[in-house]
């Protein structure tokens, strides 16, 4: 997947962060998991996800799940790779 892709689909995906219901959550960890084990090397996920989605997003809870659950992946993929 190309960058300019992953970042598309990572903000449609990310907007799922706003929801409260836990299966939502969990679900949308699963899928930027994946994303960043199979697609995306860990810099180019972290930039993504870090410096383009979270610093223009406009909902904090948004911007806390990207900050600690999707780096929390990152972290684990490297930890895993």
């Amino acid at each position: 997947m190309k960058s300019g892709k992953a970042k598309t689909f990572m903000s449609a995906l990310v907007g799922k962060y706003g929801e409260t219901k836990t299966a939502v959550l969990a679900a949308t960890d699963r899928a930027m998991a994946a994303i960043v084990s199979h697609s995306l090397t860990p810099v180019v996920y972290s930039d993504i996800c870090v410096n383009q989605i979270a610093a223009a997003h406009k909902n904090p809870r948004v911007k806390q799940f990207i900050l600690s659950n999707a780096i929390t992946n990152m972290l684990k993929s490297l930890n895993s790779g």
